[in-house]
């Protein structure tokens, strides 16, 4: 099998391909591995490209599966009067042809606990450039050259170490996805973990689902639904949204039989690990080819903007360089006529030989859009990249038990709930209050009991108990040796991943308790209790803002008045006369300030 638009590049050899897909029957996601090709194909020019795509769908007539990318400026291959920047030594659209396909299940935990570190991450444009650039857009849109423009600029890592399957699996754990995969090209690897489908195609019917609208996730529950409940109602973020589902619309309606072409769901939004996006639905019918489906949809309007030829006229012109893969499409074929392709947002590009890596982030640009507020959108994007990759966790309440019962049992079960659905676990409260008072039942009245509750991701409880034992009275504490990250979403909510707490206490090991604090210079919490210091007879607490747990005794006095909200300098703490710690299954503990930990 040859032709003449496969060359054969050592720097894309096939050596295995993942690609994600989520099984709707048991709503699990399994990986499709594809190995060993029987042919490559790559195309380099423009003029390759659409040949190239009819000889692979022609393939799969045949039998043969096909997993692939299709560059971003492979754009003006299927439309001259598209334009892009110039790509030089990489392909435009680079397929694998296998005869079969493994489906095997995604393993449940990452195998990696590492990360890269935020400070080798570089942009390509600084926050001046972006924000010169983005004013730049708003003329555009101003003088009515464009509706919107989707604006994006690399990050890059010049010292890239970390296994690119291990990336992958790190990166997918953090950020499912069931259009995720990954690509290993020999010297180059493609990680993908983009939720955004740019296209699906099952016999006739063809399915988009374009992304537009964001926000970030909260760091608490409360915060987290505020912020889910500002997009679902923003005016701005609606405006962008149908402004697209038009574009595709008009764009599906090219290839699509009269009349078919349908909006099932307008401003949906979903929840990802570290940002609330809004997507809406649209399909038709029809029997054109692959590469007419390209030809009308290609790139994706979401990741280019409207109109679309105008725009990516300004795109070329402002970014800084090319996209490549990014905003392209990533995904495969297989026999029968069935297609699914992501629109790769979200991609890490891995140069294996130089051990160099690239990661784009962007947003669109519209007439009232915030410059400094895109560009922190931008980060937030981000910060997928340097989240460490924590062993699975499990949620955790632990209550206090004695002849009156649970203490505080309702505002327990009350985070459990806000927890587990922050982060997406299973929880029936009914089972979880039954396995409590299970529990209860077999407990003697001799003491006060400590009861701690453990929920995995699948919903299942876990209950152990021991008598409480008691503790020193003042605690003897000292500060931490090292301020928290209060952009980590686990310090607000209670779980087994103690790592930062138990590393504390052994750092201080000569006292009761460790006083955390930020990087600002406030006072949080302890590691088992929030704390409550006098300041001439007023008690105060640190703010949720500051990085803490919501406490559920620290809840009650707030909210019966006793205790308000104020921050608290490390400073003024060891001038305090009087500090607490505070927790449901303690109450009120007498503390004494002992130092600064090793």
């Amino acid at each position: 099998m040859t032709t003449n638009f496969f060359i054969r590049e050592a720097r894309f050899a096939w050596n295995e391909l993942l690609a994600q897909l989520c099984v709707p029957e048991t709503h699990e996601t399994v990986d499709f591995v594809f190995n060993e090709p029987e042919v490559q194909v790559v195309a380099y020019t423009l003029e390759q490209v659409r040949p190239a795509i009819d000889y692979v769908e022609k393939a799969t007539r045949a039998g043969y599966y096909a997993a692939g990318f299709v560059a971003y400026e492979a754009a003006p291959a299927f439309d001259s009067a598209l334009c892009t920047h110039a790509v030089h030594d990489l392909p435009l659209m680079a397929f694998g042809l296998f005869r079969s396909v493994q489906s095997v299940p995604r393993p449940k935990s990452a195998s990696t606990t590492g990360k890269t570190s935020s400070v080798l991450w570089k942009p390509a444009l600084d926050a001046e450039s972006y924000l010169q650039s983005v004013q730049r857009i708003k003329k555009y849109l101003a003088d009515g050259h464009t509706y919107q423009v989707n604006f994006c600029f690399p990050l890059d890592c010049s010292s890239f170490e970390e296994a690119p399957l291990d990336a992958y699996r790190r990166l997918v754990a953090h950020q499912p996805a069931d259009t995720a995969s990954f690509l290993d090209c020999g010297s180059w690897a493609i990680v993908c973990t983009s939720p955004e489908l740019f296209l699906e195609l099952h016999g006739e019917r063809l399915k988009t689902r374009p992304m537009k609208g964001t926000n970030p996730r909260g760091l608490w529950s409360s915060q987290d639904k505020q912020l889910a409940e500002q997009l679902r109602s923003s005016p701005k973020q609606k405006a962008e949204n149908l402004m697209i589902v038009d574009l595709l619309r008009n764009d599906m309606g090219r290839i699509s039989k009269l009349g078919s072409v349908s909006v099932e769901r307008l401003f949906e939004i979903e929840r990802y690990p570290t940002v609330w996006q809004m997507t809406s639905t649209i399909t038709s019918v029809t029997d054109a080819s692959l590469e007419e489906i390209f030809s009308a949809l290609f790139p994706c309007g979401s990741v280019t903007g409207a109109p679309k030829v105008r725009t990516m006229e300004i795109i070329r012109e402002l970014e800084p360089r090319p996209r490549w893969v990014y905003c392209g499409a990533v995904g495969w074929i297989a026999p029968g006529r069935r297609a699914r392709f992501a629109v790769p947002i979200r991609t890490l590009v891995i140069d294996c030989e130089r051990q160099k890596a690239s990661y784009h982030v962007g947003s669109g640009i519209v007439i009232d859009s915030d410059p400094l507020e895109e560009y922190k959108e931008c980060h937030s994007k981000a910060r997928i990249l340097v989240r460490t990759c924590t062993r699975e966790f499990a949620l955790l309440e632990t209550l206090r038990w004695d002849t009156e019962g649970f203490w505080y049992l309702e505002e327990h079960l009350e985070r459990l709930r806000n927890s587990a659905d922050y982060f997406g676990y299973h929880y029936d409260e009914e089972l979880v209050r039954r396995e409590l008072f299970a529990t209860a039942r077999r407990l003697s009245h001799d003491a006060p009991w400590r009861v701690r509750l453990v929920l995995d991701k699948s919903g299942n409880a876990r209950i152990s108990s021991e008598k409480l034992s008691p503790l020193p009275t003042p605690m003897k504490v000292r500060l931490a040796a090292r301020p928290i990250d209060p952009n980590e979403p686990l310090l607000y909510h209670k779980t087994t991943a103690r790592t930062l707490y138990d590393e504390a206490r052994q750092e201080c090991e000569d006292c009761d308790d460790v006083i955390l604090w930020n990087p600002e210079g406030f006072v949080t919490e302890s590691t088992i209790a929030n704390i409550v210091v006098d300041r001439k007879g007023e008690l105060i607490t640190p703010p949720l803002s500051a990085g803490l747990l919501p406490g559920i005794m620290r809840e009650v006095l707030l909210r019966e008045g006793r205790i308000k909200e104020a921050m608290c300098s490390v400073e003024e703490l060891k001038a305090a006369e009087k500090v607490f710690l505070i927790n449901s299954v303690r109450g009120w503990m007498p503390a004494v300030f002992a130092g600064i930990g090793a």
